[in-house]
């Protein structure tokens, strides 16, 4: 995780110093107040990063992942009871029923375990290294 807030940090520095020697890349250098407002958007872009980076590395209590998913495969599980239950939907109904809400709660489910890391190095995670780059090829 070091390596993450030290990225943001460097492009912030970065940034930083861009707009605090902006006389020498514009012909028109910024007035102060264009400077702090720069400055302020700057550390929102800070404060915003470093919260993401306290938010992936705060743990989640297993207790709260593993009673999320039982009652999930509890809602799922009784559903169809439910649907069957009720004499104003047939049988093809509940079942096509049940399918999609079956599928879908799955699928949210396999989403909260992709994204449960953000900042990471998998396929589909943000990439944070890949703008901090940015300064080098300026």
């Amino acid at each position: 995780m070091e390596a993450k807030e030290s990225s943001g940090g460097k492009l912030a520095s970065w940034v930083d110093a861009i707009i605090q020697s902006n006389g020498e890349y514009l012909e028109n250098p910024l007035i102060i107040h264009e400077k702090m407002d720069l400055l302020s958007k700057t550390s929102a872009f800070l404060d915003a990063f470093h919260g993401l980076i306290k938010f992936s590395t705060t743990p989640v209590p297993f207790i709260t992942t593993q009673m999320g998913r039982t009652i999930t495969f509890a809602w799922i599980l009784f559903l169809p009871f439910v649907l069957i239950s009720d004499r104003k939907s047939n049988l093809w109904e509940a079942t096509a029923m049940v399918f999609l809400i079956t599928y879908g709660f799955a699928g949210l489910t396999l989403a909260e375990v992709e994204m449960h890391d953000p900042l990471g190095h998998d396929q589909n995670d943000i990439e944070t290294d890949r703008y901090t780059k940015v300064r080098e090829l300026i």
